[in-house]
C-alpha cells in the first residue's frame, strides 16, 4: 500500500464575509494476492487471485460566506477530477491437469490448429491470442464493433505458461495458468454550484433553502481476456462443423466395440449427452466407470498430476474484449429545512431534501444486459428535536424519517454477459426506508455517565422487478436454466444489510483520586438484529442472526495525565455477529464465506503522552 497526499486552504476574511479556497491532491496504490479457492489442497490445483488500484485525484472547491443579523448566505463552486486504473489476474499456479496451462484438447484431427479453422469460420481466429490489449488494437485499426460498441475476439486455447495473457500485474510480470484477467481505467469529472441561504424569521423561528446543480462525468476502458468453456460449440468437437459429418478422430472412439459401455454410458449421441461423449473421446473419464462409481471419486481419474482435465461446462476457447464507454448525468437537488426554537434548549426541526448518486458502469464482467446504470435519486424527510432537559443533565435527540428512492442501486444478477449470468449494478423502480432514531445522555451526580442510542429501520423495495437467483442450492445453474431460475414479486422485499433495530447503551464512572490521579470504569452494550444479505432473497442461509456485543474498560490516569494504565476485555460474552458475508455459486458448491466481529480479546496497555 502506497498513499501520498496534500491539501491547502486559503481563508480571505472580511468585516462580515469570508472568500476560502480548498485543494487537495491524493494519489493511493495497493495490490495483494489473495488464495481464492478457500482450501489448503493443492492437488487439483489453487485458484490465486490478484488486484491492483490505483487512484489519482484532484479536488478544488471555493466557497463564500456571507452573514448579517439575520442572515447567512453560503454559495460555492466545486471540482474533482479523478483517474483510476483497476487490474485483476485469477490464475492457478499449481495447474496440476495443465487446465490452463496446455493446449486444450479438443479430439480433432489436425490437433489445435484444425480447431482454429473451425472458429474461424465462426467469427473466430486460428492463431493464438497474443496479449490483453489486442482487442484494443483492433478496435483502434478500425475493426467492426457489436451493438455494444466494443470488439470481441476468440481463439484456441493454447494455454498459458506465464507468456501469453500479460498485462494484469503492477510488475509486469505475467503469472501462469491465467484463468480471466482485465485492466480497466475509469476516467471521472464531477462539478457543482450551490448556493444556501438561512433567514431568521423571529427569535423563535429559521428556514433555510438551498439549491444544487452537479454534473458528473465518466469515461471507461474495459480490457478483459481469460478462458471460458462453451456448451454451445461442444457440437464441433463431435460433428465436424466446417465440413459436416463426424470428426473422424470422435468417430474412431465412438464406433469401437472396445468402447461401446462407454458409449452407452453416456446416454447416446443426442446434445444433452455431448459433453459426456467429448470427456470420454479426449480420455478425461471412463465413462461405464463413472457411472458406476455414482460419480467421480476424489483421486479418480481426472483429478490427478497428468491426467486429462475434465471439461465440466463445455469445449474450451479463449477470448479478449475491450469496450470503450462515455456518458454524463446531472441533476439538480435542493433542500428546505424549518427550526422552531422557543427556549434556548430546545429545538425542533422539520426538513426535506433531495440528493442523488451519479450512474455508472458495469467492468469487468462484460455485462450485455447492463453496461452501464443510471442515477440513483433520493428524496428525504425529517422531523427531529434536541432538547436539554434537567437543568443541564439530560441531553435527548430524536427523530422520524422516511426516504423515498428512485432507481436505486443495486446488486443483482441478470441473464447475459460472458458466462451467460453476470452480477450488475442495476437500477431498482423504487425503494423506501422509514424509522425512528435517537439518543439520550444521563449526568448521574458529578462521576457517573449513561447513554443510550438506538435506530429503528424499516428499508423494503416498493416496485416489482426480475431476478435470477445464482445462489440457490436447490437451483443449480447446470440443471435449471437462467428462465427457470428467475422470479419477480419483490415489492415489499427488505432492501440488504439493514437490521430492524439497533441498540446501544453505555456507562462511564470517573472515581476521582486527588494528586494520585482517578480511575475511569467504562462499559458499553450493543445488540444488532438479524438482517439479510442476499436482497430480495430472504432466506436463512443469508442471515445474519442478532448479536450481543459486550466491552468493558477500566484505566488508571495520572493527575498530569501524561501516565495511563489500562485493562479492558472486548466481546466479554465471546458471541459471533456476522459483519459481511458472501454466497457463492454451484462453482463453490454454494458456500457461505463470512466476516465476523472479533472474538472475546482482553488484555493491558501502558501509555505515556510526551505532550499534553
Amino acid at each position: 500500500f502506497d498513499h501520498q497526499a496534500v491539501a491547502l486552504n486559503l481563508v480571505y476574511t472580511g468585516e462580515n464575509w469570508e472568500l476560502k479556497y480548498m485543494t487537495g491532491y491524493t494519489d493511493f496504490f495497493y495490490d495483494r494476492d489473495t488464495d481464492e479457492d478457500k482450501t489448503g489442497n493443492d492437488r487439483l490445483g489453487s485458484y490465486d487471485f490478484y488486484v491492483l488500484q490505483e487512484n489519482e485525484n484532484w479536488q478544488h472547491e471555493l466557497q463564500f460566506t456571507w452573514d448579517s443579523e439575520d442572515w447567512s448566505v453560503t454559495s460555492g463552486a466545486f471540482l474533482y477530477e479523478s483517474t483510476i486504473n483497476q487490474r485483476l489476474d485469477l490464475y492457478d499456479r499449481f495447474d496440476t491437469q495443465g487446465r490452463y496451462q496446455n493446449d486444450a484438447n479438443y479430439s480433432l484431427v489436425g490437433g489445435i490448429d484444425k480447431w482454429g479453422a473451425l472458429l474461424a469460420g465462426f467469427g473466430g481466429q486460428a492463431a493464438p491470442l497474443l496479449d490483453m490489449y489486442q482487442a484494443q488494437r483492433a478496435y483502434e485499426n478500425g475493426a467492426p464493433v457489436a451493438a455494444d460498441g466494443g470488439v470481441t475476439l476468440f481463439a484456441p486455447w493454447y494455454g498459458d505458461k506465464g507468456t501469453g495473457l500479460r498485462g494484469a500485474r503492477h510488475s509486469g510480470e505475467s503469472t501462469p495458468g491465467t484463468i480471466f484477467a482485465w485492466d480497466n481505467d475509469i476516467f471521472t469529472t464531477a462539478s457543482a454550484v450551490y448556493t444556501q441561504v438561512e433567514y431568521q424569521l423571529s427569535p423563535k423561528w429559521a428556514l433555510t433553502g438551498g439549491v444544487r446543480y452537479a454534473k458528473d462525468e465518466k469515461e471507461a476502458n474495459e480490457r478483459l481476456i481469460g478462458m471460458s468453456e462453451s456448451i454451445a460449440l461442444t457440437p464441433c468437437t463431435i460433428f465436424n462443423c466446417a465440413a459436416g459429418g463426424l470428426n473422424s478422430n470422435f468417430a474412431a472412439w465412438a464406433f469401437n466395440p472396445a468402447n461401446t459401455e462407454d458409449f452407452n454410458a453416456c446416454g447416446g449421441l443426442t446434445f444433452s449427452n455431448l459433453l459426456c461423449m467429448m470427456n470420454a473421446a479426449n480420455g478425461a473419464i471412463d465413462a461405464s466407470q463413472v457411472i458406476a462409481d455414482g460419480g467421480i471419486p476424489v483421486g479418480g481419474q481426472g483429478t490427478n498430476p497428468g491426467d486429462e482435465p475434465i471439461r465440466f461446462t463445455g469445449v474450451p476457447i479463449a477470448f479478449n474484449i475491450y469496450r470503450p464507454l462515455k456518458n454524463d448525468w446531472d441533476t439538480l437537488t435542493w433542500r428546505g429545512n424549518i427550526d422552531f426554537q422557543p427556549n434556548e434548549d430546545t429545538l425542533f426541526y422539520l426538513s426535506a431534501t433531495t440528493g442523488w448518486r451519479s450512474g455508472g458502469y458495469n467492468l469487468g464482467f462484460f455485462s450485455t444486459a447492463t453496461p452501464e446504470y443510471d442515477e440513483e435519486k433520493i428524496l428525504a424527510y425529517e422531523l427531529g428535536y434536541k432538547g436539554t432537559l434537567l437543568e443541564g443533565r439530560m441531553q435527548l435527540n430524536m427523530s422520524v424519517y422516511l426516504y423515498q428512492y428512485d432507481d436505486i442501486h443495486t446488486i443483482i444478477t441478470q441473464a447475459g454477459g460472458l458466462f451467460g449470468v453476470s452480477t450488475n449494478i442495476v437500477n431498482m423502480p423504487e425503494a423506501q426506508t422509514y424509522g425512528w432514531e435517537g439518543d439520550v445522555t444521563y449526568l448521574f451526580g458529578d462521576n457517573t455517565t449513561v447513554g443510550l442510542n438506538w435506530s429503528y429501520t424499516k428499508a423494503e423495495f416498493s416496485g416489482d422487478f426480475a431476478v435470477i437467483d445464482a445462489v440457490n442450492p436447490e437451483l443449480p445453474g447446470s440443471v435449471f436454466t437462467a428462465a427457470e431460475r428467475t422470479f419477480t414479486g419483490f415489492d415489499g422485499a427488505t432492501l440488504p444489510k439493514i437490521p430492524e433495530w439497533k441498540v446501544t447503551g453505555w456507562l462511564n464512572y470517573t472515581w476521582q483520586l486527588g494528586d494520585n490521579g482517578r480511575v475511569d470504569f467504562f462499559t458499553t452494550a450493543g445488540w444488532t438484529d438479524e438482517y439479510y444479505f442476499s436482497a430480495p432473497f430472504e432466506r436463512d442461509l443469508e442471515a445474519t442472526p442478532a448479536f450481543l456485543r459486550w466491552d468493558a474498560r477500566v484505566s488508571w490516569v495520572t493527575a498530569d495525565e501524561k501516565w495511563e494504565v489500562a485493562s479492558f476485555v472486548n466481546n466479554i460474552t465471546g458471541e459471533l455477529g456476522v459483519r459481511q458475508l458472501q454466497a457463492l455459486g454451484e462453482d463453490w458448491n454454494y458456500m457461505r464465506q463470512a466476516t465476523t466481529n472479533d472474538p472475546q480479546v482482553y488484555g493491558l496497555s501502558v501509555t505515556y503522552r510526551v505532550l499534553n
